[in-house]
């Protein structure tokens, strides 16, 4: 014979929906905010997560506030990059986008949403050269597959 206690509680970082681990993500920056107000990389993480939920007008003002505190921050000018496009800016989108390539030549997504903006201004020639210069660099790397969303 046995003693049962319950199931134990188990606490998971982890969620299959990607809008809630940006919840989660945006939560801790906020956090921490209190503490390190002038934290380059908390303003990035609440940029990031920002863009995750599809608030580019919002990451934007974080990002700015990121790169003004850390201007080297190769993430933070592709983040930039990404809502500038999803803002419209195709200009400012294309030059932050360039930044984080000749920062870090091997960035992982960098070619790829330079390739997205490409295509989005019918710059179709310039777009396959980015995605193979990307699969040259992660010849391994399979293609990502859709995200679902929960809303409309």
């Amino acid at each position: 014979s046995g003693l049962y206690l319950g199931p134990k509680r188990r606490l998971v970082a982890g969620f299959s929906v990607p809008e809630a681990a940006a919840d989660l993500a945006l939560l801790e920056a906020l956090q921490d905010l209190d503490r390190h107000p002038n934290s380059a990389l908390l303003w990035q993480n609440i940029g990031g997560a920002l863009l995750d939920l599809d608030l580019p007008r919002l990451a934007l003002d974080a990002l700015k506030k990121s790169e003004a505190l850390e201007p080297d921050l190769s993430e933070t000018r592709f983040l930039l990059g990404v809502a500038y496009r999803k803002l419209g800016d195709a200009q400012a989108a294309r030059e932050a986008l360039q930044q984080a390539i000749e920062r870090n030549p091997l960035h992982p997504q960098a070619r790829l949403e330079l390739a997205r903006l490409y295509t989005e201004l019918g710059e179709l020639d310039l777009a396959q050269s980015e995605i193979a210069t990307h699969a040259r660099n992660y010849p391994l790397q399979r293609p990502a597959e859709p995200r679902r969303s929960l809303g409309g």
